[in-house]
């Protein structure tokens, strides 16, 4: 089957302006669906990496880990912000991951969990849009 129309010399213009917005949309579309993947792929990954602390019987455990969440902050037409947070203990990710200051003096150690999986993420999300547009 073909995919040719016939188009009048004068209309020419706005049937070619009419396909590249549709292709603008197009890509747009792509790239959002790769971001959101992304960005639910890294929060599911940091419910495996994170820290966890065995608590005794009885007790919970683990709320930090189980934290990990992924929140659209903005979208529009063309673009999207998603955001990977914890959303159970949001203030811990940044004592965790740096360290910090113990009451009696000293310092914890840094347990660096989030750098790698944003790392990881920076290369993953352009191979996925990529693998899009090869399409």
């Amino acid at each position: 089957m073909s995919n040719s129309i016939k188009v009048k010399p004068e209309e020419l213009g706005a049937v070619i302006t009419q396909a590249l917005k549709e292709y603008q949309q197009e890509v747009a579309d792509d790239m959002k669906a790769a971001c959101l993947k992304c960005a639910e792929i890294g929060a599911s990954d940091l419910k495996v990496t994170s820290p966890y602390r065995r608590h005794k019987k009885g007790t919970k455990g683990g709320r930090y880990r189980s934290g990990w969440d992924v929140s659209v902050l903005y979208e529009s037409n063309s673009t999207i912000r998603v955001a990977i947070h914890n959303k159970k203990k949001p203030g811990l990710v940044h004592l965790l991951e740096h360290g910090h200051a113990k009451i009696n003096g000293g310092r914890t150690k840094a347990l660096p969990h989030v750098a790698p999986e944003e790392e990881k993420l920076a290369g993953m999300i352009t191979q996925e849009v990529v693998a899009r547009f090869k399409r």
